[in-house]
C-alpha cells in the first residue's frame, strides 16, 4: 500500500480556542499553499484502499488516518480554529481530487468537511470550542427534521428534550459527532412556528457515544461511506450545540460560510460527481486503445464510440463550468451579506445538473467497457454504481429541478431549497 508524509501544519489560531469571542472576519488569514496538492498526492493510496473501503463498508483506517494527516477534513473550518478557510474553488478542486481517485472516499471527505465547518462557523462560541478542540474531529449525519424537541421549562434558553432516527450518516463509522434535525415543540408539546409560518427546525450536534448506530448500509454504491442509520435516544440538547436550520447566525469565519449549509453541500456534491465521472472517463481512454470484440475494431477506432466520448468530455466541461459558476456566484453574494433566492437556486441546480450529467457520462463509460466494467474490481464498474447511489440523493434528486423552477418562475415559497 502507498503511504504518505505529512504536512506543514495547517494550525494558525489555537489560542482562539480559549476564552475570547472569535467574529466573522472578511479579511481572514489566507489560505495556506498547497491544500490542493495535498489531495493530489493522496491519489496512489486512495485508489489502494478503494477495494478494502467496499469490503469493509466504510473507509479502511488508514484512508481515515491519510485524511487527517493531510488535515482535509478542516479545509473548510475557520482559520481561527485552525483550519484552511478553503475558498469554494479550492474546496471544489479537493473534493473533485479525492473523487477522482475514489468515490466513496471523496463523499465521505465532502460529508465531513462540510458538517465540521458548519459546525465551527454556526455554534456558539462553547460548542464550536468543544467540537473543534479534538484535531481528529469528524462530524455526521443529517439536518432533516426527522426528530422531536420539546423545550425545557422555562423556555429554549433551558435546553429541550430531544429524540429521532436519522439515516445516511455518511463517515458515521469514523465520526465523532453527530448530527440531527428536530421539529421544535412547547414544553406542553404545541409545535413551535416561526413569523412566515414555518416550522421550528432545531439542528443539534451529539458526541458519538450518545448516539447509538444502526447499520443498515447494505448497497450497491458509495458501499466504502459506511452512511448507517443511527439513532438519538432521549436526551437533553444544550443550545450550545444547537442552531436554527432557517436563518441561522453566522458566528465566526470567513463571510463565504453565509452560504450556509445547503449552498456547502452544492459544492460537495457536484465536485464528488464532476470527480468521479472524469475518473470513469479517463479509465475508458485507457482501456480503448486495446479494447476490441471479435471482428470488429478497437474500439478507439469505432466512430460510433469517437461521437459518443467527444459527447461525454463536452457534457462533463458543460456540468463542470456551470457548477463552478453558480458556486462563484454563490460565494460573492455571501461574502457581500447579499444571497439571494437566484443565487441558492441556481448553485442547487447546477449541483443537481453535474449529479445527472456525470451518471450519464460514466454510464456511457459503463456501456463501452463491456465486460470488463461488468466484473467486481473494475475502476469504471465502481464509478458507475458509486454515480447512481449519489444522483439518488433527496439533495440532487428529480425535485431539485422542480423546487428550481418554481423558484426561477417566481411562484415558490422562498424557503425551498435552503
Amino acid at each position: 500500500m502507498s503511504s504518505t508524509a505529512g504536512p506543514a501544519p495547517i494550525g494558525r489560531g489555537a489560542s482562539a480556542l480559549g476564552d475570547a469571542a472569535i467574529a466573522v472576519a472578511p479579511d481572514l488569514v489566507i489560505e495556506p499553499a498547497g491544500l490542493l496538492e495535498r489531495a493530489r498526492d493522496l491519489a496512489p493510496l486512495l485508489e489502494d484502499y478503494a477495494a478494502a473501503n467496499e469490503d469493509g463498508v466504510t473507509l479502511a483506517a488508514p484512508v481515515v488516518a491519510a485524511l487527517h494527516d493531510q488535515e482535509l477534513f478542516r479545509l473548510l473550518v475557520p482559520a481561527a480554529f485552525g483550519g484552511g478557510e478553503a475558498t469554494v474553488h479550492t474546496a471544489f478542486e479537493i473534493f473533485e481530487e479525492v473523487s477522482r481517485a475514489d468515490g466513496a472516499t471523496g463523499w465521505s471527505l465532502m460529508a465531513g468537511a462540510i458538517y465540521l465547518a458548519v459546525a465551527a462557523g454556526y455554534l456558539p462560541d462553547a460548542g464550536a470550542r468543544a467540537v473543534l478542540a479534538d484535531p481528529r474531529a469528524v462530524a455526521a449525519g443529517q439536518v432533516a427534521p426527522l426528530g422531536v424537541a420539546h423545550r425545557k421549562r422555562g423556555g429554549a434558553g433551558g435546553g429541550w428534550t430531544v429524540e429521532g432516527r436519522f439515516g445516511f450518516a455518511s463517515g458515521g463509522l469514523h465520526a465523532s459527532w453527530f448530527y440531527g434535525g428536530f421539529r421544535e415543540h412547547t414544553a406542553d408539546g404545541d409545535p413551535v412556528l416561526l413569523a412566515n409560518g414555518l416550522p421550528s427546525i432545531v439542528v443539534g450536534l451529539f458526541p458519538a457515544g450518545a448516539v447509538d448506530l444502526l447499520g443498515n448500509w447494505d448497497v450497491i454504491g458509495l458501499v466504502g461511506t459506511g452512511s448507517v442509520d443511527y439513532r438519538v435516544p432521549p436526551q437533553t440538547l444544550d443550545p450550545a450545540f444547537s442552531f436554527p436550520l432557517f436563518e441561522p447566525e453566522l458566528r465566526r469565519g470567513h463571510p463565504r460560510l453565509r452560504m450556509g449549509l445547503a449552498g456547502l453541500t452544492c459544492i460537495g456534491h457536484a465536485a464528488f460527481a464532476v470527480g468521479v465521472a472524469r475518473r470513469a472517463l479517463d479509465e475508458l481512454v485507457a482501456l480503448a486503445a486495446s479494447k476490441r470484440r471479435i471482428g470488429r475494431a478497437t474500439l478507439i477506432d469505432d466512430p460510433v464510440f469517437q461521437y459518443r466520448y467527444a459527447q461525454a468530455e463536452a457534457q462533463l466541461a458543460a456540468a463542470r463550468a456551470l457548477a463552478t459558476s453558480a458556486l462563484d456566484d454563490l460565494e460573492a453574494a455571501a461574502v457581500a451579506g447579499a444571497v439571494t433566492t437566484e443565487a441558492r437556486t441556481m448553485a442547487r441546480l447546477a449541483a443537481t445538473y453535474a449529479a445527472e450529467t456525470a451518471l450519464e457520462v460514466a454510464g456511457a463509460a459503463f456501456r463501452f467497457s463491456g465486460s470488463l466494467g461488468l466484473r467486481n474490481g473494475s475502476a469504471i464498474g465502481r464509478c458507475h454504481r458509486d454515480l447512481s447511489a449519489g444522483e439518488q440523493h433527496v439533495f440532487t434528486d428529480h425535485n431539485s429541478y422542480r423546487d428550481a423552477g418554481r423558484l426561477l418562475l417566481g411562484v415558490g415559497p422562498d424557503h425551498l431549497l435552503r
